[in-house]
């Protein structure tokens, strides 16, 4: 497709990218969703991506309290 600017291309790229996410966000840090904006000469100008950050926090909980997960 083409598009009048990169701004134009990047809002078609995001709405892509959206319904990308309908099918399920990634499932490790190392997988991605990404669309890539090509220029006039096919080559990348901008990657847009959605990518799973998994970080895990482990606070020194106080004795005889545990630090488990729980599930609301």
């Amino acid at each position: 497709m083409e598009f009048v600017d990169l701004a134009a291309a990047l809002g078609y790229a995001h709405h892509v990218l959206s319904e990308m996410a309908v099918d399920g966000i990634p499932n490790s840090p190392e997988e991605e969703k990404s669309v890539a904006i090509e220029g006039p000469d096919r080559q990348p100008v901008a990657v847009m991506s959605i990518r799973m950050i998994l970080n895990i926090i482990q606070p020194s909980a106080p004795e005889g309290m545990s630090s488990g997960c729980s599930r609301r």
